[in-house]
């Protein structure tokens, strides 16, 4: 047989090895049970020893007289004593009916602690048990009594199964112990679990995995192993439930779907809390696979309200008679009714808002489709504020940027924006931070410490007094800061922020979007500022390098140009001394100061050096022509 797989996370899979941990350290089966197991079948066990084991615990022996004495045998009150038990019901029928009082003594003796732990809990004011109290455990075990007591039955009715009525009914008695076994080890989880169950509409198993990580199909088995109970039982515990065709061929597998079909009959009387609530299998399908005799589910119900009324006086359950069993099952069934028509309400109401919400977002997309800035988109988004919240949206405030200043937009009827003011710097004791939530909430001007900033530029709002914040987006990097004026109330148009989330996330993706864009456009302006100036530097370095390289040429010239100055000069000089004629003396001290000219010029273009003085080149000069 395979077991039930699921996969699950490390967190889930850590709260499993906890709840098996749990699960090991709950009692065991008291000595008497754990005796009658060991004592084996009646093929093989002696009746004596038997006798002896379940006499050894005297109250074992009055409740389990009780619960022969109402057996379906025909026997009455014949039946005195646990050997004459023994002898008029088998062995195999006496130590089944010593388990199931066994088991349910235990596991009621230790919910019982478990209520008494509670109740000190919450008299000390803890309230983190208190989900506990969702769990009927009177009522879960008249489920249990009512499955066993049904299975016997049927076994009755239709002996070709092979099953032992007595067998049948503690199968039934011990289908569900894992619940009952989570209920003792996680009482808050459990208490949990059973809500989830309720308002989802479906069955137990399916939520304890998603909460737990394992379900009462596995626990049970578990405990049923550590407990060292009979396998056919076990296999009952671990796979009741289940259609017929997906059982595992077993030589039990008849046990199993008679359980699995008198838990769908119990479930269908609504016969105490089974702690299911989704659909149960159909009660006819499974009859007619068990090949069952034509007589029909209905052929037990008056039936089984009579032995279970029996059974449960003996477990002191404090049940009258049958009728008190029938009307309490129409009354378990009224219940039902009232909670699925309150669910389908609550279904039908949901419905509706979804409806609206997915109307307006609609009307929204369609509206902002033809806006042309951010400031445009805003004013769509209080219009479309207005129209699924009501109230009033007068306006709203808008930062571009983090570093810039915030913006009050006042809007017009026809969602225009008919002004704009940039505010004066937030006050210092201002709060304009907030977490950006999947669902805006409304917040009061005073929250946020913007009453007195806003007030001089609203005071022609008639609804001033009731003006609040709604935020829709931080200001980031890539995001305008914006916030919504509104007189809005969720709760006065029956929606919650959940519900409108598609709305109002339309509106954030919206702004994004615009911001977004707006981002990249002062950026391509940055962008083409930087460029200008990089152009500018370029021009201005391409000229710096062209004079550069007319300064090189002037250089290499000069130095050219310096030994064949000096040699005019030389020579000018002593031309100048030879010659007697005044006007050819002014030619060439006219010579002589063109050339000192140059010299003095080439110095400052090349900086060849230190230009040779006019006295000093007279004098090499005259050294030369000496």
């Amino acid at each position: 047989m395979t077991q039930r797989s699921h996969a699950i996370d490390p967190v889930l899979a850590k709260r499993v090895e906890t709840v098996l941990e749990r699960v090991d350290a709950l009692p065991t089966l008291s000595n008497v049970a754990a005796r009658l197991l060991s004592a084996g079948s009646s093929d093989r066990a002696d009746i004596g020893e038997v006798v002896t084991i379940i006499e050894s615990d005297p109250a074992m022996s009055t409740r389990l007289l009780g619960l022969c004495r109402r057996a379906d045998r025909g026997l009455g009150d014949r039946v005195r004593t646990v050997k004459h038990a023994v002898v008029m019901l088998g062995l195999d029928a006496v130590r089944s009916a010593a388990l199931s009082v066994s088991v349910y003594d235990l596991m009621t003796k230790e919910g019982q602690a478990s209520r008494e732990a509670l109740d000190a809990q919450l008299a000390s004011g803890a309230e983190a048990t208190a989900s506990t109290l969702s769990f009927d455990r009177v009522g879960f075990w008249k489920h249990a009594v009512a499955v066993g007591c049904c299975a016997e039955l049927l076994v009755g009715q239709n002996s070709r199964l092979g099953v032992a009525p007595e067998e049948a009914f503690l199968a039934g008695l011990l289908h569900d112990l894992g619940k009952l076994v989570l209920e003792l080890v996680l009482p808050r989880a459990y208490g949990q679990v059973v809500r989830l169950a309720e308002s989802r509409a479906v069955d137990a198993s399916e939520v304890e995995r998603a909460v737990i990580g394992i379900d009462h199909h596995e626990v049970g088995k578990r405990m049923a192993e550590r407990w060292n109970l009979p396998t056919p039982i076990r296999d009952v515990i671990w796979l009741h439930s289940r259609p017929i065709e997906l059982l595992p061929e077993a030589p039990h597998r008849g046990l199993i779907g008679l359980v699995t079909l008198s838990e769908a009959i119990c479930r269908g009387l609504h016969l105490g809390f089974a702690c299911d609530f989704g659909q149960p299998l159909d009660a006819g399908t499974l009859w007619r696979d068990l090949r069952l005799s034509a007589k029909g589910a209905d052929s037990i119900i008056q039936p089984l309200h009579t032995a279970l009324s029996d059974r449960l006086k003996v477990l002191g359950l404090d049940v009258d008679a049958g009728p008190t069993l029938l009307l309490e099952s129409l009354a378990n069934a009224n219940r039902r009714l009232s909670r699925l028509n309150t669910s389908l309400h609550e279904r039908a109401r949901t419905a509706q808002a979804s409806s609206r919400v997915l109307d307006a977002v609609g009307s929204y997309q369609r509206s902002v489709a033809s806006a042309r800035s951010i400031a445009e988109v805003l004013a769509h988004v209080g219009a479309s504020s207005m129209q699924l919240l009501g109230g009033v949206c007068p306006g709203a405030l808008f930062q571009p940027a983090p570093d810039e200043p915030w913006q009050l937009l006042r809007f017009g009827p026809g969602s225009e924006v008919i002004s704009t003011r940039l505010l004066d710097p937030l006050p210092p004791k201002a709060r304009m931070t907030w977490t950006h939530a999947p669902e805006p909430t409304i917040m009061s001007m005073s929250m946020l410490g913007l009453h007195s900033w806003l007030e001089p530029h609203l005071s022609d709002v008639p609804e001033l007094k009731r003006l609040k914040l709604m935020p829709l987006i931080p200001a980031g990097e890539f995001a305008p800061g914006a916030l919504l004026l509104t007189t809005a109330n969720y709760e006065a148009v029956g929606l919650t922020p959940a519900q409108a989330h598609p709305l109002t996330a339309g509106w954030s993706s919206s702004l994004r979007a615009w911001g977004a864009t707006d981002a990249l456009r002062r950026l391509s302006g940055h962008l083409q500022e930087s460029a200008r100036r990089v152009a500018e530097l370029e021009a201005a370095l391409a000229r710096t390098q062209s004079l550069d390289s007319i300064g090189a040429a002037a250089q290499s010239t000069a130095r050219q140009m310096e030994p064949h100055l000096t040699t005019i000069l030389g020579r000018a000089s002593v031309l100048k001394k030879r010659l007697t004629e005044a006007q050819d003396v002014a030619s060439v001290g006219a010579i002589l100061d063109a050339v000192n000219e140059l010299v003095r010029l080439a110095a400052t273009l090349g900086e060849p050096g230190a230009a040779p003085a006019v006295e000093t080149v007279h004098r090499g000069s005259d050294k030369a022509a000496a």
